[in-house]
């Protein structure tokens, strides 16, 4: 380029649209080898590939919500749904939901207290050699049959707690969520 004006202009407002950039996720892996991208979408049978989770019979598992620790132990991922389903039983309808693009409120599953070792593993999981990572999905199936894929968030820590029996949490994302992910989980819950 000829144009040393014009080079010295676009250098400059390369930043400026890295940090106002509402599309592109940042480049983020949990190790070099990790397959996993920050905000693409995974099915629960691509997690469990990416960490190479199998049933006795050879089978890669499939997750669909709940707390499924991976890697031996050094993830906790957490499966969420925004949008529960009617059918769904009052005790399993936990209050899941952004409460900004870097705080999320969660619940655990209804009978963890803080003591147990599933809590300690949320409340301290530095502590506990864990690192939780948030994934997230609008809802179940994207139309009928059709399963919806999960959003990689990435790492999350907590910033507070109360309770217990669900133990809710609100955590801190590494990185924000994209905003219409945001958006959505506002209006489901």
């Amino acid at each position: 380029m000829h144009h040393p004006l014009l080079r010295q202009e676009l250098g400059a407002l390369i930043p400026v649209l890295a940090r106002e950039n509402a599309v592109l996720a940042p480049d983020d892996r949990l190790e070099p080898e990790s397959p996993l991208a920050l905000h693409a979408r995974y099915l629960g049978v691509e997690l469990s590939a990416a960490f190479d989770q199998r049933t006795k019979d050879g089978v890669f598992r499939d997750f669909y919500t709940g707390v499924e620790s991976v890697a031996n132990g050094r993830y906790d991922l957490l499966l969420v749904t925004l949008e529960k389903s009617a059918a769904q039983k009052e005790h399993l309808r936990y209050r899941d939901f952004p409460l900004s693009e870097r705080c999320f409120h969660w619940q655990s599953k209804a009978g963890t207290t803080v003591h147990s070792r599933q809590g300690r593993r949320h409340l301290a999981p530095e502590h506990e050699g864990c690192t939780p990572l948030l994934f997230v999905r609008e809802r179940a199936d994207v139309r009928p049959g059709i399963t919806m894929g999960f959003r990689n968030l990435g790492a999350v820590r907590p910033l507070r707690f109360e309770g217990e029996r669900p133990i809710t949490i609100e955590w801190e994302l590494e990185h924000a969520m994209p905003p219409d992910l945001v958006r959505a989980g506002r209006i489901a819950s």
